[in-house]
């Protein structure tokens, strides 16, 4: 209900947008609803792809999303969220496209796992499709899997000639992205559990 609500208060707004900028709205659509398809797949792949009236988007899979239809990959969703904010980063930027896609695919394959991981109680007690869930994950599998795709997205970060608020990104990159991770998944919990285990976030080169 909470989400049907703000979909008639954004609805407005967002036909602003998709008249502003129709390739970029268009793009979202296609991975949402293909996120939507993976997601589903692994409870009913066949009806993903077969016309299913929830299961069938309107814009075309990628190549990715519609092996992961008919395979389960728990790496498919995130990847494609990825591939989605790939695309929007790189409009418009000229000489820096492609490292803007690269970091934009890095960031986006990060936002969707760690949703997974700060998600993982309630998707496991729901049954709602998640990564981690299906994988039988633990923190410390999740903080691995999370600081190599946050690894991902810096090593890009790092070719860009930033010099405006250069701090304020570097703290979110390296620190303010495991806020949500680490409240859910304290550290000092975590290295109790596991003595000696490796710092969550990655260093800055």
């Amino acid at each position: 209900l909470k989400a049907r609500a703000a979909e008639r208060l954004l609805a407005g707004a967002y036909e602003r947008a998709r008249t502003r900028i129709p390739g970029q709205c268009a793009e979202i659509e296609r991975a949402m609803a293909a996120i939507r398809t993976i997601e589903g797949s692994r409870r009913n792949s066949a009806a993903a792809l077969s016309g299913d009236a929830e299961a069938t988007c309107i814009f075309p899979l990628s190549a990715d999303a519609a092996d992961a239809a008919l395979a389960f990959d728990p790496d498919a969703a995130a990847n494609e969220f990825g591939r989605m904010l790939g695309r929007l980063f790189a409009h418009n930027q000229g000489f820096w496209a492609e490292t803007m896609e690269e970091l934009g695919r890095g960031l986006g394959r990060f936002i969707y796992l760690m949703d997974a991981a700060v998600d993982f109680t309630d998707d496991a007690t729901s049954g709602s499709y998640n990564p981690f869930v299906a994988l039988g994950s633990d923190a410390e599998a999740m903080r691995a899997t999370l600081a190599l795709a946050a690894a991902d997205a810096a090593t890009p970060y790092e070719r860009l000639p930033l010099v405006q608020d250069a701090h304020l990104m570097d703290a979110i990159l390296y620190s303010g992205i495991w806020a949500q991770f680490n409240k859910a998944y304290p550290p000092q919990d975590a290295l109790a559990q596991n003595e000696g285990s490796p710092q969550s976030e990655p260093p800055r080169n």
